[in-house]
């Protein structure tokens, strides 16, 4: 059987690492080579949730609602909120299906979601759309593939009553992933960048490295 090219490239980074680090620096770097190998696979997102309608005539004589159509149907909100979800494969290994929860916080209601796949081999199948006339809590998606680096973009409406502003939404799988938000990924790093001394030049050294890495294997 031929060796598999990803094992074979470790093998050569790991020789690589000791013998031009040796010593401290080169065990850090196995490590890192080792837990990057057998983490929890990521998976980043980017959630922005902007206002499209929203009544401030409220007390006034007259009141303002937008409306939306479904089935030649009209059904009237007094507020209407767009959630801009982008989610990314930043694992080291592909699924081939993979399982998205989207759960929403407080009153907050969807009434229409639709997702846009990046090409026609991948699909992104809802088990129930939310709708005007039949609005939901939560929205669940599978998605097919979910490989190494393949990104999914989705919007989502919502409207909450009484004018309040929407919850923010929760992501869940049934893979074993953690979603790490790509805001706080920044500031981690900004931090990193930001650390004074020998310690924290060895530790943006280890960062850079391993980033090198996990574009190889």
């Amino acid at each position: 059987m031929p060796a598999d090219p990803q094992s074979s490239n470790l093998e050569y980074i790991k020789l690589g690492v000791s013998f031009l680090s040796g010593g401290f620096l080169g065990a850090i770097l196995n490590n890192v080579i080792m837990v990057y190998r057998n983490r929890v696979q990521p998976v980043r997102y980017r959630s922005t949730t902007t206002s499209i309608f929203a009544d401030n005539l409220r007390g006034a004589t007259v009141e303002a609602k937008v409306s939306l159509s479904e089935a030649g149907a009209e059904y009237r909100f007094n507020n209407l909120f767009l959630t801009e979800l982008t989610i990314t494969n930043s694992g080291n290994q592909h699924i081939k299906e993979f399982t998205l929860g989207i759960t929403t916080t407080g009153t907050t209601q969807l009434v229409g979601a639709s997702c846009d796949p990046q090409d026609r081999h991948h699909t992104a199948g809802a088990v129930v759309i939310p709708k005007p006339s039949a609005p939901t809590a939560d929205l669940d998606y599978v998605l097919k593939p979910f490989n190494r680096g393949d990104r999914y973009s989705f919007r989502i409406l919502s409207t909450c009553p009484q004018n309040k502003e929407p919850g923010k939404i929760s992501l869940s799988s049934s893979e074993a992933v953690r979603f790490v938000s790509y805001q706080n990924l920044i500031e981690s790093l900004d931090l990193i960048e930001g650390l004074p001394g020998f310690g924290g030049h060895m530790i943006r050294t280890v960062v850079q490295v391993s980033r090198t890495i996990a574009k190889l294997i």
